[in-house]
C-alpha cells in the first residue's frame, strides 16, 4: 500500500478480508463507510458544520436505532429539516434501484 494513492489498494484489501472469512466458513457482512459522502449530505442540509455531531450520530444507529440517533442529533443543535432529510437514509431499504432512486431526490 506503501506509495500510491489508489482506491484499488482499498478494494483489494475489502477483497482480501472477504476471502479470509469466506475459507475460514465464517458468514460475515463488511460495512464500509466513507465521511466524504457524509460530509456531502451534511452540506445537502446546510449542517456542514454538523458533520462530527452527524457522523457519530449514525455511527450508533445499529446498537440505538434511528429514532435514537434522531433524538441525539436533536441534543446537539441539528435542525429537524436536517433530521426529516435524514430520516430516509437510516433506514435504507428496498433493492438496489429503489436505494439509487431515493439517492436521486436529493
Amino acid at each position: 500500500m506503501i506509495g500510491t494513492n489508489s482506491l484499488l489498494c482499498e478494494l483489494e484489501l475489502l477483497q482480501l478480508i472477504d476471502d479470509v472469512f469466506a475459507k475460514l466458513g465464517l458468514n460475515v457482512v463488511v460495512l464500509i463507510n466513507n465521511r466524504k459522502i457524509l460530509s456531502g449530505i451534511a452540506e445537502v442540509f446546510n449542517e456542514s458544520e454538523k458533520i462530527i455531531d452527524i457522523t457519530v450520530a449514525i455511527d450508533k444507529l445499529d446498537k440505538i436505532g434511528p429514532e435514537k440517533v434522531a433524538e441525539e442529533m436533536r441534543t446537539k443543535g441539528v435542525s429537524e429539516k436536517a433530521i426529516d432529510g435524514l430520516k430516509p437514509l437510516l433506514v435504507f431499504e428496498g433493492s438496489d434501484q429503489d436505494k439509487i432512486d431515493l439517492l436521486r431526490t436529493y
